[in-house]
C-alpha cells in the first residue's frame, strides 16, 4: 500500500520532533500536525514566489522587485494561513508577522524604487523588520513549519 503524501508529511514531522526532543532541543510544539503541514506548505509556496524576483542589476531596482515579490508572498500567505482551521496559540500570531513584514517590505520597495540614497524611514523600517522577522522565525520553528521563517526572511 503506498501512504498518501499528507501522511508522509505528517510522518516526516512527527520524525523530526521525535529527534529534536531526544537530543535535547526545545520540542514544545503545540500545532495540530494538519494544521502544521498545511501552514509549511502555504509558507513554502510562498517563499518559491518571493524567490522569483527578477534579477534586473541596478542594486536600487533589484531591491525593489525583491521587496515587492517578498510583499506580495509574505501577504498571501498571511491570509492563507488565517483561513487554516485548528490554529495553535500563537499561529495568528504568526500570520500578523507575515503580513506586517509584507507591509514593511511594500513600503521599503517603494522607497527603493526612488533611488533615495539615504532615508531614516527605510532604515526604521529595516530595524522594525529584522526583529519582526527573528520572531516569525521563533514561531514558525515552534509549529513545524521553518519555510514560515524562510518567508519571513525574504524580501
Amino acid at each position: 500500500m503506498i501512504a498518501s503524501r499528507r501522511t508522509l508529511t505528517h510522518l516526516i514531522i512527527l520524525t523530526a520532533r521525535v529527534l529534536a526532543g531526544a537530543f535535547g532541543a526545545p520540542s514544545s510544539v503545540s500545532a495540530a500536525p494538519d494544521w502544521a503541514s498545511q501552514t509549511e506548505s502555504v509558507c513554502s509556496q510562498g517563499v518559491t514566489s518571493a524567490q522569483q524576483a527578477p534579477h534586473v542589476g541596478n542594486i536600487d531596482d533589484e531591491s525593489a522587485f525583491h521587496a515587492s515579490y517578498a510583499s506580495r508572498a509574505q501577504s498571501q500567505a498571511a491570509n492563507q494561513l488565517g483561513a487554516i482551521g485548528g490554529a495553535p496559540t500563537g499561529g495568528a500570531q504568526l500570520a500578523n508577522n507575515l503580513r506586517t513584514l509584507g507591509q514593511y517590505n511594500m513600503e521599503m520597495g517603494q522607497i527603493y524604487a526612488r533611488h533615495v540614497l539615504y532615508s531614516d524611514r527605510l532604515f526604521q523600517l529595516i530595524d522594525q523588520s529584522s526583529a519582526l522577522t527573528d520572531a516569525a522565525k521563533k514561531l514558525a520553528n515552534q509549529f513545524g513549519a521553518p519555510s514560515c521563517g524562510t518567508l519571513a526572511d525574504q524580501g
